[in-house]
């Protein structure tokens, strides 16, 4: 039993110096409630941390809320926000950034403003062609980082809606693993790895059998752009939500180049891959 008493210690050093410190420390990432508006509902939902994101090491997740009638949306991304603190003038920063990553259009109109009760920064940009507004919001809520972009028609009543649910915004506070948690599974890994460790000393062990290899789940698709309105896209989206154009709508042989060098059909209006809008073709 000598021998063990060394591995044993080790072991237990372990838990103390490396686990415990880590589960305190451990903060968890909650999916944010919102409030919806008649006619609304949840399109589609991508868990965290399986969505991209702009701070976040390990992703992010994504809400999509859409209204049934005329099909104005709201997407939120959220993740855990970065350690250090996001000034009014980065929030508002990052907000034109997302926005121009998304349209090839400047927004009219920057700033910072309230939402959800904390400040945010913002882009807005209208589209001429479709009649709508393009709003999109980085804040902190909380210990998450939220990216909220919406789509909606140019009316009073349909900002008013989009608005009202994104002010609805919750997010849980943070919280750590309590203790009792923490000493439940070292209560029961220390017999265990005593048990082991005795085992393993004594050449007593079975030879493993093989693992067979574990299936990784494929990465979210990246954004994609409406080819006929210049719309993102959501992971899942093939159809387009706003004008119902899909990418069969824009076949034919001829093909152009985007200045981003992605190679697309000759009668796209915008790019599928990055969204700038194309140059009439002629003739």
């Amino acid at each position: 039993m000598k021998r063990e008493l060394p591995i044993i210690g080790c072991a237990l050093i372990y838990l103390i110096v490396a686990v415990i410190p880590t589960a305190l420390s451990a903060e968890t990432v909650s999916k944010p409630t919102v409030t919806l508006p008649a006619n609304w509902h949840l399109e589609e939902e991508t868990p965290y941390p399986q969505a991209p994101a702009e701070y976040d090491p390990q992703g992010a997740g994504m809400l999509m809320y859409q209204d049934e009638v005329d099909y104005d949306f709201v997407m939120v991304y959220y993740e855990k926000a970065p350690a250090y603190t996001l000034t009014e003038a980065d929030l508002e920063i990052k907000a034109i950034e997302l926005f121009l990553i998304v349209h090839n259009y400047t927004p009219y109109d920057t700033g910072t403003m309230t939402v959800a009760k904390t400040q945010a920064g913002y882009a807005k940009g209208y589209d001429y062609d479709y009649d709508t507004y393009a709003l999109e919001l980085a804040f902190v809520k909380g210990n998450e980082f939220l990216n909220v972009y919406a789509f909606y028609d140019a009316t009073s009543a349909d900002e008013a809606e989009v608005m009202s649910l994104i002010n609805s915004i919750s997010v849980e506070e943070a919280k750590g693993i309590s203790l009792l948690l923490i000493a439940i599974p070292i209560g029961i890994a220390i017999p265990v790895i005593v048990v082991v460790v005795i085992i393993l000393l004594k050449r007593r062990r079975k030879r493993a059998e093989p693992v067979p290899p574990q299936e990784v789940p494929e990465s979210p698709a990246p954004g994609r752009f409406c080819m006929g309105c210049g719309t993102r896209l959501t992971a899942k989206g093939v159809t387009c939500k706003k004008c119902g154009a899909s990418p069969t709508d824009f076949g034919g042989p001829e093909t152009k180049t985007c200045h981003c060098e992605a190679v697309i059909p000759a009668t796209a209006k915008f790019c599928g891959e990055c969204g700038a809008r194309q140059a009439p073709t002629e003739g």
